[in-house]
């Protein structure tokens, strides 16, 4: 029988459970210590279906601080640029590692990378005004309207916000299109909380509103709104904004959005064991990553309780799928034992 690589936990963290160990005993530059991966399910006795640890090549151990952290940017920039979504625990280490480094566009020829080399180098040093020249160098070159201009807003706008002149990260957030905007985003409202600039980030959010169709995702986006002001202490706005939340979602619709996620996980899982009894095992995998990358847009979105529900219908299916694959390996009356995985 085939290999059960279709069993891999492939959720956007997975990624973790190699750099994990090394980062707990050094530790990350700004001081951002990565969450412990989840714990693998355990083996099935017979020979069924088992965590596999994500493979990075012969013989990688990372050892040094600089080689995880690459290996993490380029994984969380590979998503990115593939257009999936980033949970909240990358988001904090992404921050983090922007403080002392450049993002990189995947793009750049020789010349503006050597542009950004000595940037990176002027960030660490401190030299914000020589770090900036630089990348507006790497943007004279390549254009405005293009993917290395978009990723170099967004580290300018990073190096603005680390030198505390505000209105300019801002300004520099909001020219960052193409894969990197939603990032970018984030980024520009959480500055704008940070330097109390709360009409301004709601503003933002208020136009996301306006642009949604989904009802669990404008559900999530007043969420945040009434969140700001509740942390920044404007009680009344907060007030008004969670009752507004109670007077368009009512109970039943809350609860028809977690069954809708419910029933996604379902008949996905649903299809992966028709697969499985197919004997077609390899089109199991980029169902669980389907799934897995849904959970992760939800939760970045603050959507916890579909995503809750959705994990847990998968997690039921997990063991569906694990006690179906075991009575299939189960040998008949007078049958020789499988040989192999």
């Amino acid at each position: 029988m085939r290999s059960q690589g279709w069993w891999v936990v492939v959720a956007p963290v997975a990624w973790f459970a190699l750099a994990a160990p090394v980062l707990a005993q050094a530790g990350d530059a700004a001081g951002v210590r990565p969450p412990q991966p989840p714990q693998p399910p355990a083996a099935v006795e017979g020979g069924g279906p088992r965590f596999v640890p994500p493979v990075v090549g012969p013989g990688f151990r990372p050892e040094r601080r600089d080689q995880v952290e690459r290996f993490q940017m380029d994984r969380i920039a590979r998503a990115i640029e593939q257009g999936r979504p980033l949970d909240p625990q990358m988001e904090q280490w992404l921050a983090a590692y922007s403080e002392s480094h450049l993002i990189r566009p995947s793009d750049l020829n020789p010349v503006d990378d050597a542009h950004y080399s000595v940037a990176e180098i002027y960030l660490r040093k401190e030299q914000y005004a020589d770090c900036l020249q630089r990348l507006r160098k790497v943007i004279e070159s390549a254009g405005e309207e293009n993917e290395t201009a978009w990723v170099t807003h967004l580290n300018m706008g990073n190096v603005e916000r680390r030198r505390g002149a505000i209105q300019q990260a801002i300004e520099e957030y909001k020219r960052v299109k193409g894969r990197w905007a939603g990032y970018a985003q984030r980024r520009l409202l959480a500055t704008m909380e940070e330097s109390g600039l709360l009409d301004e980030a709601v503003a933002v959010l208020e136009a996301n509103y306006a642009r949604a169709t989904d009802r669990g995702e404008q559900l999530a986006i007043l969420k945040r709104i009434a969140d700001i002001y509740a942390r920044n202490g404007e009680d009344e706005k907060a007030i008004a904004t969670y009752d507004r939340i109670a007077s368009e979602f009512g109970r039943d619709e809350m609860d028809r959005l977690v069954q809708a996620a419910n029933e996604y996980v379902v008949q996905r899982m649903d299809r992966a064991m028709e697969f499985l009894r197919a004997g077609q095992e390899d089109e199991i995998e980029p169902i669980e990553q389907e799934i897995q990358q849904r959970i992760a847009a939800l939760r970045a979105q603050g959507r916890d309780a579909e995503a809750d529900a959705m994990q847990r219908a998968q997690e039921a299916a997990r063991r569906r799928l694990e006690q179906e694959y075991r009575k299939r390996r189960r040998p008949g009356p007078g049958a020789e034992p499988p040989v192999g995985p």
